[in-house]
């Protein structure tokens, strides 16, 4: 819904298009003015003067919080040939690239809520001056799409650079889909060649000269298919890559909060909102009108909406104090459940604690047993220490990676070794496995299968290394 300039907003005595609009210029639509003219550095149509710049930049000085709502042109896709001869090179931007045009509507508009960054600084927050909060795009008169974005400026820096002029030019960036090598092969395409601009088969380069199809010259464009492409930043630079980018419109947006604004607190008394309302329930409650008016409210609904919103008005010291408490529960309820979180937090540390405690319990009685069934020799240091052995690292390993039942097995399965001190009290031979009728691995069970695996033994390996064990056994 759209109110002719100086209409009466539906339901609100007083409340016309044109004092909202000074402040809240979001009223309008909620979307870009993508058939408007281009402007340079307009507030809400009409010129921003250097006196109101200067009131801002000294607001800025004083410490104050203050946001600039833009309107820019991020970049432009011309309409152009393709391939494109090498007679229209003017329409090449300085990277040789640019985007095709089914699916570039769905391109352009995936910039909303992205970050505004400074020189495409990506790799940090501090380069961050505001968000996108609307994006789509207007057609130019050679059909070429411009790419028009809405972006709310909140840091200093880049509400200071706007206001000295010295932030003017822009530079969008993207991403492929998928973001794999392979993925880039499928979204990047050579404009003459028509296939992967990194494939085999495609010897151009963005920038080159080759001939078309027709024997005549063509320059050779890095062609983004905008389907598997997404935006993920504007960037205020000093060289775009693209020609014609620029701010066409500028709105200061003072803070709801500051006391003496004359406008702002009389819009809010007619919406029946207290002064410590945010522009956000201003702009809720105007939509609320509009869903109301285009139902064909009647009178004396809208009557009662007026009276109530009087009321409201009268009653602002109430309201705050309904509000504060609601503010003090919602406090007090964060505390509690912050405190909840914290202890499930440490019961699962505990738990966690407890069965890891548990399993290296499980992990050192194998060892044990192990040592105590002469199949795990005990190594000392040249200070007659004990120590880990090589093959007890390898019965922990098995144990936490494979599992216990699968180390447990591996250790039954080892030779059982008499002390050095002590004479081997039994030579008898066990029968060992052969290879006789089934290959290696259908001999062995599937935890022996791991525990190959998990040594780096081929199931004939470990099967031989059984046998042997079993032998001297």
């Amino acid at each position: 819904m759209r109110l002719d300039k100086g209409a009466q907003l539906p339901g609100v005595q007083g409340l016309t298009d044109k004092l909202v609009a000074d402040l809240l210029p979001e009223y309008f639509t909620g979307e870009l003015r993508t058939s408007a003219p281009p402007r340079v550095l307009a507030a809400n149509g009409q010129g921003l003067s250097r006196d109101e710049r200067v009131e801002l930049l000294e607001q800025l000085n004083a410490g104050k919080h203050v946001e600039l709502d833009i309107e820019i042109i991020a970049s432009i896709e011309p309409a152009k040939p393709l391939p494109l001869p090498a007679s229209q090179r003017e329409l090449a931007n300085a990277n040789f690239s640019r985007f095709h045009s089914v699916g570039i509507a769905s391109f352009i508009r995936s910039f909303k809520d992205q970050p505004f960054l400074r020189d495409h600084n990506q790799g940090t927050i501090l380069a961050k001056g505001g968000t996108i909060t609307a994006a789509d795009y207007r057609r130019g008169d050679d059909g070429g799409y411009e790419f028009i974005q809405r972006v709310r400026l909140v840091e200093p820096w880049a509400v200071r650079g706007v206001l000295n002029d010295n932030i003017k030019e822009f530079s969008i960036g993207w991403m492929w889909r998928g973001g794999t090598w392979d993925d880039l092969k499928t979204a990047l395409q050579c404009s003459v060649c028509r296939t992967s601009l990194f494939g085999s088969d495609c010897p151009c380069w963005p920038g080159d000269v080759m001939e078309g199809d027709d024997g005549e010259p063509v320059i050779v464009e890095a062609l983004w298919l905008s389907r598997h492409v997404y935006g993920i930043e504007t960037s205020a630079v000093l060289y775009p890559a693209v020609e014609g980018t620029g701010i066409f419109d500028m709105s200061a947006l003072r803070a709801l909060k500051q006391r003496g604004h004359g406008k702002m607190d009389k819009i809010l008394k007619q919406l029946g909102l207290s002064e410590d309302s945010s522009r956000e329930d201003a702009l809720a409650a105007i939509k609320q009108l509009q869903e109301k008016a285009s139902n064909d409210v009647d009178s004396s609904a809208l009557s009662r909406l007026e009276s109530r919103a009087d009321a409201a008005g009268k009653d602002n010291e109430r309201l705050e104090t309904l509000l504060a408490a609601e503010r003090e529960a919602h406090a007090a309820a964060k505390v509690q459940l912050d405190a909840a979180r914290a202890e499930l937090a440490g019961l699962a540390e505990a738990a966690e604690e407890a069965k890891a405690a548990e399993d290296q319990a499980r992990i050192d009685g194998l060892v044990e047993r192990a040592k105590n069934e002469g199949r795990l020799p005990i190594q000392r240091d040249a200070k007659g220490d004990e120590v880990e052995s090589g093959l007890e690292k390898s019965i922990r390993n098995i144990a936490k990676t494979s599992g216990f039942e699968v180390a447990s097995e591996y250790v039954s399965g080892l030779a059982q070794v008499a002390p050095l001190s002590q004479t081997a009290q039994s030579s008898t031979v066990t029968k060992t496995r052969t290879s006789e009728g089934g290959d290696a691995a259908s001999q062995l069970t599937e935890n022996q299968l791991k525990v190959a695996k998990q040594l780096g033994l081929t199931a004939e390996q470990y099967l031989a290394q059984l046998n042997k064990s079993q032998a001297t056994n």
